[in-house]
């Protein structure tokens, strides 16, 4: 949300404004995830305005989610039973299956496959399957970006951070301080958070 002076957290907009700086930065600011396309589209728009570049009509539309493919509501449920029937399901709680399912999509058997190496580690090998497939790089990228653990599951968050940024260290090669680092980092972001949402409640 785009903060506006003298105005409780509980009062804002969730607009979206693009903003446009000296140094030719563009900023969008606001909006809400399901409107991420639709800001994009208009970011991409004023950027070609700005520098009078030629841009081709948006096809942002029609293309689908990595994963999300499925023809229709019935092809999505029976997709979801076969997952939870496979055998890569077999050693996972029911709710952890649809869990990857709903965010993966059709790749939730790729990231099973990943906690079975991790010996059904749940968080070792989400972890590890979004560092080696989704190009997460960051704690931050994996908490928030790809799981948003920190903003919606905070209790598991903190208490799996540790577990999460071993395998990052070892498959990105961080040394002590920079694990350090990703970890406060992550920590901090919570903090904030949770100010937020308890300013927002007093408001």
């Amino acid at each position: 949300m785009i903060g506006e002076k003298g105005r409780p957290p509980a009062e804002l907009s969730r607009h979206d404004d693009i903003f446009y700086s000296d140094s030719g930065l563009v900023t969008i600011a606001g909006g809400k995830l399901t409107g991420y396309r639709k800001m994009a589209e208009r970011v991409l728009s004023f950027v070609c305005e700005k520098g009078n570049l030629l841009s081709s009509p948006s096809r942002t539309e029609d293309i689908p989610l990595t994963g999300g493919v499925f023809g229709s509501d019935f092809h999505f449920e029976s997709s979801l039973q076969e997952l939870k029937a496979s055998k890569e399901a077999a050693y996972l709680p029911v709710h952890a299956v649809e869990e990857y399912f709903y965010r993966y999509g059709r790749h939730a058997e790729t990231v099973m496959q990943f906690i079975r190496q991790a010996d059904g580690h749940l968080i070792k090998g989400e972890a590890a399957y979004t560092i080696e497939h989704e190009s997460a790089c960051t704690l931050m990228d994996f908490f928030e970006r790809r799981t948003s653990l920190v903003l919606f599951d905070p209790n598991r968050a903190g208490s799996s951070l540790e577990e999460a940024a071993e395998v990052f260290a070892a498959r990105l090669h961080w040394d002590p301080a920079r694990t350090s680092l990703e970890i406060e980092s992550v920590r901090r972001f919570m903090q904030e958070s949770l100010q937020f949402k308890q300013e927002a409640r007093q408001a």
